[in-house]
């Protein structure tokens, strides 16, 4: 039979693998794709359909907050419902899922800008209080300096009240339905901030109003303008803390 018998049976078993590699591959990117249609209809379907078929390890929150940074065609709404949850393996991912973006040198608003990238931050209060909780306590850990005495003096709370200002101003500011004597100007903006942080630099506040006042990021809840306006009703906006945003936000 020659070489030439043996050159084409070994051409054959290498087709023949090659298309069983082909199929494999189909059938993972078919899975694939199943799983996020899932998980962007029903987050926890998604996950559970991932988990079964052995693709992910579901138990294990590094790996789903992994997942939801890193997997294309993953719907931000979707991602946001699923880290806001109360479900205590949900408030797990969403704890992995903050500490892998790294804040480290990054000014607040930016490191806020590019947290709210990787999702969308959901309707409700209490999950934007826990997603608002959980990037302080990170922006906080790789940032500790930039909220400690003289310039600070709340460490996580401080980070906290500073962030959720920025959404204040972000949702009232950039929103053409609100009007003009209900739009945060920079003093209140610097009196709101210096209230919790009363040793921050002025120039800095200045320019990260200047910044998001500049570029908007798209936050699509109206709840936070609702918690602004109940802090506004019942206390002056320039003495805002931690504990009238979380009272505010209980009673809506």
């Amino acid at each position: 039979m020659g070489d030439g018998w043996i050159a084409k049976r070994k051409n054959q078993n290498f087709l023949h693998e090659l298309q069983a590699r082909i199929e494999i591959n189909n059938q993972l990117k078919n899975s694939m794709e199943r799983a996020i249609i899932l998980f962007n209809e029903k987050p926890k379907r998604g996950l559970e359909f991932l988990s079964k078929n052995r693709f992910l390890d579901g138990a294990d929150p590094e790996k789903v907050a992994e997942f939801l940074l890193t997997t294309p065609g993953l719907s931000k709404h979707a991602i946001g419902q699923y880290i806001g949850s109360n479900d205590d393996f949900c408030v797990s991912v969403l704890r992995a899922f903050t500490q892998k973006l790294d804040f480290a040198g990054i000014e607040i608003d930016e490191a806020l800008r590019l947290f709210l990238a990787q999702f969308r931050l959901p309707g409700e209060a209490d999950q934007i209080d826990r997603i608002m909780e959980s990037f302080s306590a990170t922006y906080y850990a790789d940032n500790p300096t930039s909220f400690e005495p003289p310039l600070g003096q709340g460490g996580v709370d401080s980070v906290y009240v500073l962030a959720y200002s920025l959404i204040f101003l972000n949702t009232l500011n950039h929103n053409p339905s609100v009007a003009p004597e209900r739009k945060l100007t920079l003093e209140m903006f610097r009196k709101q901030n210096l209230y919790s942080n009363p040793g921050f630099p002025v120039a800095k506040l200045d320019e990260i109003y200047s910044r998001i006042m500049k570029q908007e990021f798209k936050t699509d809840t109206q709840y936070v303008e609702k918690i602004y306006e109940r802090i506004r009703a019942f206390n002056h906006i320039e003495e805002t803390t931690k504990d009238t945003i979380k009272r505010s936000a209980n009673v809506l």
